[in-house]
């Protein structure tokens, strides 16, 4: 990282280490049994509680005017304050419990088997972007510095950059949520032996995931300068961050894809995928910054991410063949140019008519009309060339719901 005083920043995180083997022991326990209860109810007090330390922490320094650093070290201690939080919930929930105690006699040779490949792989495809950023933070300030920046403004440049990964975080969350409550369905016609229903269901999960994605980085991609300008008060480096959330796409397919391997129980595929993408990105992160500054990084992010898609299309192609369909990808791209044209011409428009510059107010304001009139010609679109077929439309998130009240 090339900057000694970030010490203290990691040191701050590293306490969250003490709790995580009980959080993840007792998510892991109660999900198995089907109660999604106490996992949840942990898992939002946990980001409650982080986000409202990094509030008032960023508050308290704009007050104080405290030094830089000693704010990242208090923001990353809301990590761990926030894991003892969570703690005292599931120790509540297992205080009311009875669970079972393990046999003494219990082989766990098998069990540790099944814990490096299949709890490695998982913790793997939870954190592919964790990952492709910790190559990020270890290689783009020197790459910057090798382009020809000062050390303070390879920094500076960092940071921008690094909104990114805010952004890319909350375009994953549709699909996180998606892949993790198709899980149970995927494994269960697997088990039954259902091939047809297990197809049909990995079929409608990774097209109506890679549509949503496709249209969440279309929207971002065309929003970013008015996006960035709303969240961060400047349009720096939207071009590289517009690239960056591309990766969206990929990451969605990567996930989608992985979810149905473990629903049939083929792990080791990902875990290949994924490490042969994070060494890729290692090799050429820093060449490629060093040559065409931020904008590398973003590059070697997606070509990353595309070994990932290409290893885990070679190594599990039977489990992942007829998972597209090809008229409605090219349907699909249609759409999405029809919108962010469309959308890009009302931006611009009410920038043009009535002469503003683009301030955080005006960004507002156009954000606010160009994210439901995107959502708006995305879902006509689909409907007007028939996309999706029903089965996808009740896939989709609050579609299905709507669709369902509406009795259509």
């Amino acid at each position: 990282m090339t900057d000694g005083h970030l010490a203290p920043v990691i040191r701050a995180v590293s306490w969250m280490f003490l709790f995580t083997p009980f959080l993840a022991t007792w998510r892991g326990y109660f999900q198995g049994r089907l109660e999604m209860g106490p996992t949840a109810y942990s898992q939002v007090i946990e980001q409650v509680v982080r986000v409202t330390v990094i509030l008032v922490i960023a508050g308290w320094a704009i007050h104080a005017g405290a030094d830089p650093y000693m704010i990242g070290e208090l923001a990353m201690f809301s990590a761990p304050v926030a894991g003892a939080c969570a703690l005292l919930v599931l120790l509540f929930t297992v205080r009311r419990k009875q669970l079972p105690r393990p046999s003494k006699r219990a082989n766990l040779t098998p069990l540790f088997r099944r814990l490096i490949f299949e709890g490695g792989t998982l913790c793997l495809v939870s954190a592919v972007m964790l990952l492709l950023q910790l190559v990020d933070s270890f290689s783009v300030v020197a790459g910057l510095r090798h382009f020809g920046l000062s050390f303070a403004a390879a920094q500076n440049l960092k940071g921008i950059y690094d909104r990114s990964q805010t952004l890319v975080q909350l375009g994953m969350v549709v699909t996180m949520a998606s892949t993790t409550a198709a899980l149970p369905s995927l494994s269960l016609a697997h088990g039954r032996g259902q091939q047809t229903t297990f197809d049909h269901l990995a079929a409608t999960e990774m097209r109506v995931n890679f549509a949503l994605a496709l249209a969440m980085s279309a929207g971002l991609f065309v929003l970013m300068p008015q996006i960035n300008t709303l969240l961060f008060s400047s349009a720096d480096l939207s071009l590289t961050i517009g690239v960056y959330c591309v990766s969206i796409v990929l990451v969605t397919i990567i996930l989608t894809a992985s979810t149905i391997l473990q629903a049939v129980g083929r792990y080791r595929a990902t875990m290949a995928a994924i490490i042969s993408g994070v060494i890729v990105k290692i090799l050429i992160n820093h060449w490629l910054v060093a040559r065409f500054s931020a904008m590398g990084a973003s590059a070697a992010t997606l070509i990353g991410l595309l070994v990932m898609m290409i290893v885990l299309r070679v190594l599990a192609a039977r489990q992942l063949a007829h998972l597209f369909n090809g008229l409605q990808v090219l349907k699909l791209l249609v759409v999405l140019a029809a919108m962010s044209v469309l959308v890009k011409l009302i931006t611009s428009g009410i920038a043009v008519g009535f002469q503003i510059p683009l301030t955080r107010m005006s960004a507002m304001i156009e954000v606010v009309i160009g994210i439901p009139v995107g959502v708006g010609i995305f879902l006509l679109g689909c409907r007007v060339l028939n996309v999706f077929s029903l089965r996808e439309w009740f896939a989709i998130p609050m579609i299905g719901r709507l669709m369902r009240l509406l009795k259509i």
